[in-house]
């Protein structure tokens, strides 16, 4: 009789560290499961600088077209409103948004114009008028007005011209590969149907 309720008491406590183990086995899987969500989930900011009349989407490998072209606009005024006073202020501010293959390029560019307009004795101003993002080439457009001044303030000469940054994002960041400046309006997709002999030429 009592080796009858010790089997009795045997087989439930054996089905308890059974049902107990099951438990355990479905817990530590969902654990691990919710640990490799945490692990992959990637943050989202949104901002809405000073000024900004949109939102800006900002993820550590991506944004939305509003924070693209926020950036493709700072960019373009710091270049576009260079002196040579303030060159070496515009290159360490590009610098870390720059890939290291495009950086000599840019500093070039940056460093000629700076020359140039010491020997021309001017200085260039960039009011933008349209910005445009192309999520299919990565690219920001920045279109607008360039103004050549001279010190005593007398317009010397004005063009449309049109900043090309081929830009993605990186640890929230722009990471830029390539910057162009050229006439006229922006080479996007839609340009390039119309101008086909041209295409892959600034």
């Amino acid at each position: 009789m009592i080796f009858q309720k010790f089997t009795r008491h045997f087989d439930a406590n054996r089905m308890a560290m059974f049902l107990f183990a099951g438990y355990s086995a479905i817990t530590t899987v969902g654990i691990l499961l919710l640990a490799a969500r945490i692990t992959t989930i990637e943050t989202t900011t949104r901002i809405i600088p000073f000024g900004a009349d949109k939102e800006m989407v900002v993820s550590a490998n991506g944004a939305n077209a509003a924070y693209y072209k926020f950036w493709g606009m700072d960019i373009a005024l710091a270049m576009g409103n260079l002196t040579p006073y303030n060159a070496k202020f515009v290159e360490k501010q590009v610098y870390p948004l720059v890939s290291s293959s495009a950086y000599p390029s840019v500093k070039a560019g940056i460093q000629s114009e700076s020359a140039a307009e010491l020997t021309n004795d001017v200085v260039t101003t960039f009011t933008p008028k349209d910005l445009y993002w192309q999520p299919q080439t990565g690219t920001v457009f920045v279109y607008g007005k360039m103004n050549q001044i001279s010190p005593n303030g007398r317009y010397a000469g004005g063009y449309n011209k049109t900043y090309q940054m081929q830009m993605s994002i990186r640890n929230g960041l722009p990471h830029i590969t390539a910057i162009e400046l050229y006439s006229g309006s922006p080479h996007t997709l839609s340009w390039y149907k119309l101008h086909p002999i041209t295409k892959g030429k600034s």
